[in-house]
């Protein structure tokens, strides 16, 4: 496979102000920007596929970093991906059963806690109907909130989740946007969710 640009994931750890007020690098010590993966890298749990497109990374406290890929070479299409310590491996890839037993096809920006806990949204099989908020915690994978669960505070059903952004705090507390359905205020309003 010929990659005519490699693209860098780049995290530069800011410098953070600690609790006696003077400024330190991050944890891992580094005082520059460090390569954290790059296109055309093997990509884990694909048979053989490579990293094709990384985008938009969360970053944690450990210099841990959490991304969407496409990936080449493979029948897997897309996935998460976390790097950690120099290594990377796979959270969730196009074509797993989500814990809710349909696959998964596609996938939003991933949030990343210093627990090094996981939450993203993705789409369920084929089509646009079935979407997910999920959550991966080091050893397994559990569904937040999906296509036609009973949205908390209203009569409804929840919808299409927002897909640009999934929030995780330290706590484990999940943020995210979705549509209701099916609800006595007008069907289709968007509002905000939190799972803690």
């Amino acid at each position: 496979m010929k990659v005519k640009n490699r693209i860098a994931i780049v995290a530069a750890l800011a410098l953070l102000l600690t609790a006696s007020l003077s400024l330190t690098t991050g944890p891992t010590g580094l005082t520059g920007p460090t390569t954290v993966v790059l296109t055309g890298q093997a990509a884990p749990g694909t048979n053989g596929g490579a990293l094709a497109s990384v985008s938009v990374p969360s970053i944690n406290g450990l210099g841990d970093v959490a991304f969407r890929s496409e990936v080449a070479g493979s029948t897997v299409r897309n996935g998460i991906f976390l790097a950690r310590g120099g290594s990377v491996s796979r959270i969730a890839l196009f074509g797993e059963l989500a814990p809710n037993g349909i696959t998964f096809s596609n996938f939003g920006v991933p949030a990343l806690n210093d627990s090094g806990q996981v939450a993203f949204m993705a789409r369920l099989g084929p089509g646009f109907e079935s979407q997910g908020v999920f959550l991966y915690s080091g050893t397994s994978t559990s569904t937040i909130a999906s296509t036609g669960q009973n949205a908390p505070g209203t009569s409804g059903t929840f919808g299409v989740f927002g897909r640009a952004a999934v929030l995780l705090n330290n706590g484990g507390t999940i943020a995210f946007d979705a549509t209701v359905k099916g609800t006595t205020a007008a069907s289709g309003f968007s509002s905000t969710f939190l799972e803690s």
